[in-house]
């Protein structure tokens, strides 16, 4: 075997590293026997430098033509730039982003020994060797920066070990007025490379002693050269070889990214984070990490906040309003309309026309005295007094919620006239006492009619209880009635028509039919 190149380069820890070159392939052999192959990335690759003495004799094109044998200017084998530069830069595209393991440069000697007599000693001392993916030295890795050597110790060839990934290997010297260096610096900056040799793996995603491996699957594009460790993981992977799974809640790239709110406390798609069955109440978003819309609450924000008071927006998760409702509507969600809100009114008697039987449907709720003028208040003196409110034609109620500081015994009636006799009795008080009975009534009453009408009375008949006032008021401060508003309507948010056979109207819960059309039966009049 012919060998052209045999060099020893340093010695460490008593291990020396000996360079056999054939041709344009370097062998490292260490004192352990390991045998290692690399090719020299950078031959005959695309070049440029900051300023050429001759463009023509010492262009930067001259430092990877491979030629070493003249390390003089005459020769024709080196890169020079022109003199009194205070800096210099030079590099070499690899044409693609490549996994490195070391830089080999042969500086200028003009075949004169290596010593501190050779003034290119000087001109070499302080380099910076960069591998970047621009040509912005900037934006790249700093190998190396001489800080150290001094005329007497600096190599005529460096080798300098970088494994790391990149398309350029920029070789960078200065003589900045203000910088200070060791002394026997040039008083120039120059770049005088006979040869710059690139090893590393020619081939993408390879690593190992002669570049035989792939880089594992799950690597982001690229592992270390030696070890084959991932410099990145895939998205959804993690570890030294990306060989693990992302945890329960992570995902991305090295399993760095924290999962969003996904519905059910499930865990996102360990790649993109998606949330595969959509957000928890309060969130939306591909991964469910934006909080709902102004307006909008609920699994992934699809529904719409009800009538909130002085804001549009509700509690993002359960739809409540912070600060109640705008007056007309109620509910925790502030998504039922009250029809009795403004609607015609009319009393037995009234106290005075601060308190006519109006104010019970005024929405205003949060003064319940007599000088608060929010509330209907009747005259005293009366054994029976009656109050009711017109929804203005048949409606389909759910509740109605009475605000009164007295009202034992009372009854309750939703009718299609103003006569209770005529209508459905809801409620009628044979129990409260005056230590129980609330001040808020909430009075369930799913039934269909045009009024609501409230009704007190002295004495009660048939009733035994002896701690009533002695005669009935009206003392209403709001009356609310929910439900749809809309006839032929039901269901919580009365968006679900009445089934098509029902004779007008159906059940507000449940949508059976109250009576079918001639030609139908059923509980929905599906049978004919």
């Amino acid at each position: 075997m012919h060998i052209g190149y045999l060099e020893c380069l340093n010695r460490k820890d008593s291990n020396w590293l000996i360079i056999i070159k054939l041709g344009q392939l370097m062998h490292l052999v260490s004192s352990d026997g390991v045998y290692q192959q690399k090719k020299n990335l950078a031959l005959r690759k695309q070049t440029w430098q900051s300023s050429s003495h001759n463009a023509t004799l010492s262009g930067p094109e001259k430092a990877v033509d491979g030629l070493k044998t003249d390390l003089s200017y005459n020769g024709h084998q080196c890169s020079v730039s022109a003199d009194k530069r205070t800096n210099a830069t030079w590099w070499v595209n690899l044409t693609d982003i490549l996994s490195i393991h070391n830089i080999v440069i042969y500086y200028r000697t003009d075949n004169i020994a290596w010593a501190p007599s050779n003034q290119y000693t000087s001109r070499f001392m302080g380099f910076y060797v960069y591998i970047s993916n621009t040509t912005n030295k900037q934006d790249g890795h700093l190998c190396f920066h001489d800080r150290n050597y001094t005329n007497a110790t600096i190599p005529e060839v460096a080798n300098i070990t970088c494994p790391v990934h990149g398309q350029y290997v920029i070789y960078y010297n200065e003589r900045p007025p203000k910088n200070s260096y060791t002394t026997g610096h040039s008083q120039y900056a120059f770049t005088e490379l006979c040869e710059v040799e690139v090893y590393g793996c020619s081939t993408p995603r390879r690593y190992g002693t002669d570049c035989s491996k792939s880089c594992p699957t799950n690597c982001k594009e690229y592992c270390d050269i030696g070890s084959g460790n991932c410099l990145q993981c895939s998205p959804g992977y993690r570890g030294d070889r990306c060989e693990q799974a992302c945890e329960t809640g992570f995902y991305g790239a090295d399993c760095n990214q924290t999962c969003g709110h996904c519905k059910d406390f499930k865990t996102c798609n360990p790649i993109n984070g998606t949330c595969s069955y959509g957000c928890a109440a309060g969130f939306e978003g591909l991964r469910c990490n934006r909080e709902c819309a102004t307006g909008f609450y609920g699994d992934n924000c699809t529904l719409t906040c009800g009538k909130c008071k002085d804001s549009k927006t509700c509690n993002p998760i359960n739809g409540t309003c912070v600060n109640g409702c705008i007056a007309g509507y109620g509910g925790v969600l502030c998504n039922k309309e009250n029809m009795a809100y403004k609607k015609q009114t009319w009393q037995s008697s009234s106290h005075d026309s601060n308190v006519g039987s109006e104010k019970a449907v005024d929405g205003l709720k949060t003064d319940f005295s007599n000088g608060g003028h929010q509330c209907s208040i009747s005259k005293d003196g009366h054994k029976q007094a009656t109050w009711w409110v017109n929804l203005s034609e048949i409606r389909s109620i759910h509740e109605s919620n009475g605000y009164t500081a007295r009202f034992p015994g009372f009854y309750l009636y939703v009718s299609n006239s103003t006569n209770k006799s005529n209508g459905h009795l809801c409620f009628h008080d044979t129990n409260y006492t005056r230590t129980t009975i609330p001040a808020v009534a909430n009075i369930s009453c799913p039934v269909h009619g045009q009024y609501v009408i409230y009704y007190n009375e002295r004495p009660i008949k048939n009733d035994n209880r002896t701690d009533f006032s002695t005669n009935a008021f009206v003392e209403l401060c709001e009356v609310e009635v929910y439900g749809c508003s809309s006839p032929r309507r039901y269901g919580s948010d009365c968006s679900k028509p009445c089934p098509t056979n029902c004779d007008k109207y159906c059940d507000i819960e449940s949508g059976d039919c109250l009576q079918c059309r001639p030609g139908y039966k059923g509980l929905r009049c599906e049978q004919g």
